[in-house]
C-alpha cells in the first residue's frame, strides 16, 4: 500500500482576556471561515449560558455555521 503525503495549514490565532469570546464569530470570517467544529465535553456543553453556548452563539451571530462535539 501507498501512501500520499498532504499539507493542511491550521491557522494559528490566540485572542483572549475580558470578553474575548465575543469575537469569535468575528474572527472567524476574518480568516474566511464559514464552519466552525467546536469539540468540548459533556461537562462543558451542559452549563446552561455557559462557555460553549456563548461560543456558538456568537458563530451564528456571524454566519458562521457548525456545531459541537
Amino acid at each position: 500500500m501507498s501512501y500520499r503525503m498532504f499539507d493542511y495549514l491550521v491557522p494559528n490565532v490566540n485572542f483572549f482576556g475580558p470578553n474575548a469570546i465575543s469575537v469569535v464569530g468575528e474572527r472567524c470570517q476574518l480568516l474566511g471561515g464559514k464552519k466552525a467544529l467546536l469539540v468540548t465535553d459533556k461537562g462543558l456543553r451542559a452549563i446552561k449560558d455557559g462557555a460553549v453556548d456563548k461560543t456558538l452563539h456568537y458563530l451564528r451571530e456571524a454566519g458562521i455555521g457548525g456545531g459541537d462535539l
